[in-house]
């Protein structure tokens, strides 16, 4: 399964613009990061997968 694959269940919000997407193995585990904003706000995002 790739790694795209394993994150297609994450919901985004219509008003969230995703600027770009990584995805990532580190010590065995699946992440994904993802840098985005909303309503003027720019963050990031660091989601691990455990199973």
């Amino acid at each position: 399964m790739s790694s795209e694959e394993k994150f297609k269940n994450i919901v985004i919000e219509s008003d969230t613009k995703i600027h770009a997407i990584k995805y990532l193995n580190l010590d065995g585990t699946d992440c994904r990061y993802e840098f985005w904003e909303w309503d003027g706000v720019e963050a990031e995002s660091f989601v691990g997968k455990t199973n």
